[in-house]
């Protein structure tokens, strides 16, 4: 639950590249539930476009079909 809030926060107003670590730390666990999942793949998103990242857009569409497929 830590790791989420730090992802969260970092993602919406701190330093995206943190945001980053912090997801791909939750990536690597077994614990997210599955209705999670979208909405933390939105918010790195949301960080991605804080960052520039070029990969938003795509990554925007991903975190809909997660949710979609739900």
């Amino acid at each position: 639950a830590v790791l989420i809030a730090e992802a969260a926060v970092a993602a919406r107003s701190g330093d995206p590249d943190l945001a980053e670590t912090a997801f791909r730390a939750l990536d690597a666990t077994s614990r997210l539930e599955t209705r999670d999942r979208w909405w933390l793949a939105l918010l790195r998103a949301w960080a991605a476009v804080r960052a520039g990242d070029p990969s938003a857009g795509a990554r925007t569409e991903a975190a809909f079909r997660l949710a979609a497929a739900i």
